[in-house]
């Protein structure tokens, strides 16, 4: 694991004027540089051996590129609408598969979840609010994670039959800051919180972990076979980027209990 020593802001002009402020972090334990867009903000990674003029380059470098994501973010559909307590009729939404869909509370003697053309449809108890938002964890998470599996289900087999491998077992959770990973024994695990995000991103993520069967690191090797699987990765590694944050942010709610 990387271990975050040293952090610091630098200031770039903006092409609309206004200053670009973004954080340096100095890591412990990484190659390259990477600027990236959280939510808190612009954030630049360093190896700690990287000068602070050579960082500030790479940034404005990319300055064109980090700027248009600001903007799409700005401009994204809004993020997720959770009524405290959840109740009845209360106007709510929830991402699957990259669309914002509405989300129709109700009230029933038994909780329920299905999903139907006009949106998703949850019945829940009626209690008190915190009582009501764990019932509604427990049915969004097996909803979310029976959803998810079906679409490895139908992803999976492509790629299994050209590397001729498969992975062990498959566990779908909430995962902290990753997005999947492979153990040593091929158990392959996957963050719940892709079934929010577009298929690409899902895919991405299924093929960058099914490469790890063969190729345990992030060398040369594992791209090149990334690339042969998935021509496409890199715009599909973007489009997790821009997304990733939103999505696990949306989980969180969802499942808190």
């Amino acid at each position: 694991m990387s271990r975050l020593v040293k952090e610091r802001w630098l200031e770039l002009a903006g092409s609309n004027g206004q200053p670009l402020l973004i954080r340096i972090i100095d890591v412990a334990r990484t190659r390259h540089l990477r600027l990236s867009l959280g939510r808190d903000g612009p954030r630049l990674t360093k190896p700690r051996w990287v000068p602070l003029y050579e960082a500030a380059a790479f940034a404005e470098h990319k300055r064109e590129w980090l700027e248009a994501v600001i903007s799409e973010q700005a401009q994204r559909r809004p993020p997720i609408d959770w009524p405290q307590g959840l109740p009845a009729g209360a106007p709510a939404n929830l991402p699957l598969r990259g669309e914002l869909i509405p989300l129709h509370l109700a009230d029933a003697p038994r909780p329920s979840v299905v999903l139907r053309g006009d949106g998703l449809h949850l019945a829940l108890p009626p209690r008190l609010p915190a009582q009501r938002q764990r019932i509604a964890a427990g049915q969004l998470r097996t909803f979310l994670e029976a959803q998810m599996r079906a679409d490895v289900a139908a992803m999976m087999p492509a790629y299994v039959e050209r590397l001729g491998r498969a992975p062990t077992h498959l566990r779908i959770r909430p995962l902290r800051s990753l997005w999947g990973s492979l153990s040593a024994r091929d158990h392959l695990s996957l963050d719940l919180a892709l079934v929010m995000a577009a298929p690409a991103a899902l895919e991405y993520v299924l093929v960058h972990e099914l490469a790890h069967l063969f190729e345990r690191n992030h060398g040369p090797d594992f791209w090149a076979l990334v690339a042969r699987l998935l021509p496409d990765f890199r715009d599909r590694q973007q489009l997790l980027r821009s997304e990733g944050e939103r999505v696990k942010s949306a989980l969180a709610l969802a499942l808190a209990r």
